[in-house]
């Protein structure tokens, strides 16, 4: 049985290698234009999202988007899923194809 340590390591990896496979990422939406029902369907299945790497990720791929890196008090809600990555800022959910 793998150590609580152990364990951690194996997250940390495999989020590595999600956001080290990321070669482009596309703004489909915001949540100001959105249905409830695509609101869901896009928030289905995430988890919590590194907000450093999510950030190094729009300076590199998304730089006229480079705003979204700026001092941002909702850092701590950005989710993730499989090709799906969710920046808020200003109260305002970013839905990026990735």
């Amino acid at each position: 049985m793998a150590t609580e340590k152990q364990e951690n390591n194996i997250v940390v990896m495999k989020a590595a290698k999600f956001y080290n496979s990321i070669t482009e990422m596309t703004l489909v939406a915001t949540c100001v234009g959105i249905t409830i029902d695509k609101w869901d369907a896009f928030m289905d299945g995430t988890k919590k999202a590194s907000y450093k790497e999510v950030h190094k990720l729009i300076k590199k791929l998304c730089p006229d988007m480079v705003d979204l890196t700026w001092r941002n008090p909702y850092k701590y809600q950005y989710k993730r899923k499989d090709k799906l990555i969710v920046v808020v800022h200003s109260a305002i959910e970013y839905f990026f194809e990735v």
